[in-house]
Parts: structure tokens; sequence; C-alpha cells
């Protein structure tokens, strides 16, 4: 084998790693944005709480993920897209340990929150990183 169908080999096996780490990352994200709908009453039962209340835990979401979206090429482009979606997932992942670990429904609300703010890099990130990674005439696949 040439060097240069090794290189190629390489390069397309590092590709396609990446566009599953980036479309496992993005599924996580987008998941979680719609898995506490089901959970809410249970949770209402289980904090002590109100439905007015724990709907913060899906409106604090939501609100928090949008907010950062614009600001997700002006991070990229400063720090690299690469380390920002590391450490938006890695700290989407922390969130979503602390919101399991929440005692109340104030924490569950404030946990959610900072989740849905490192959330919100991850899929505008993730969309950047497959477009600069792989080459145009293979987006399609």
């Amino acid at each position: 084998m040439s060097q240069t169908t090794e290189n190629n080999s390489q390069g397309s096996a590092y590709q396609w790693f990446a566009l599953l780490a980036i479309v496992i990352g993005t599924f996580a994200a987008v998941l979680n944005s719609s898995l506490l709908n089901v959970a809410l009453p249970k949770l209402v039962t289980v904090m002590n709480s109100t439905t007015q209340t724990m709907q913060w835990v899906l409106t604090g979401y939501m609100l928090a993920s949008a907010v950062v979206i614009p600001f997700s090429g002006f991070l990229g482009d400063k720090f690299g897209y690469k380390t920002i979606f590391v450490v938006a997932l890695t700290g989407f992942t922390g969130g979503s340990l602390l919101s399991g670990l929440a005692w109340n429904d104030t924490s569950l609300i404030m946990f959610r929150i900072v989740q849905g703010l490192l959330g919100g890099l991850i899929m505008p990130l993730g969309m950047t990183i497959i477009y600069t990674i792989i080459p145009r005439h293979k987006i399609g696949t």
C-alpha cells in the first residue's frame, strides 16, 4: 500500500470516528431536551413540588440552550471548535449527573439550566466540525 493510500484510509477512519462521536453527543443533547416531558408528573411527586414549579425544569433548559447558540461560533473561533465541543459535552454530562443527584426542585432547575447552557453549544459546534472534517462531496453520505 502506498503512503498516500495509507494516509487517506487513516483520514477516512478519523472522519468516521469523529462523526460518530459528534452524532452520539448531539443525540444525547437533543434527547435530553424532551426526555423530562414524560417524567414531569413523577418529578412533581418525588420532589414534593408543584407542576408550575417543575415546568421550569423544562423551560430553564430550553431557554438556556437557546441563549448560547449565537455564542457558539465566537467561542469556536476563539478557543477552537473541538476544544469547546469537548468542554460542552463534558459539562453537559456533569450537568446530567448533578441533575440526577438534585435534592429539591430548585437544585434540579439550576442544574438543568447549567446543562442547557452547555448542551446548547453541542449542536451548532457539532455541525460546524462535521462540515470542517468531511469533504464536501461526502457530506450527503
